[in-house]
């Protein structure tokens, strides 16, 4: 479970990083918006399987 909790806070820097590096321009506004996106989809899988975990520890 806590490697799950690691994974997650791991997306969210990333998603923090990319905006970093978007706001010193490092990317351009389509990359961003593409890399963004994919991490968005990853948090939302992550965050999925962490309830499933959650839910089987529980009942």
């Amino acid at each position: 479970m806590q490697t799950k909790e690691r994974e997650l806070e791991s997306l969210r820097d990333g998603v923090n990083r990319l905006k970093d590096l978007f706001v010193m321009g490092d990317v351009t506004k389509a990359e961003y918006k593409t890399r963004l996106e994919r991490l968005k989809d990853l948090i939302v899988k992550k965050e999925d399987e962490y309830e499933q975990l959650k839910e089987s520890l529980d009942g």
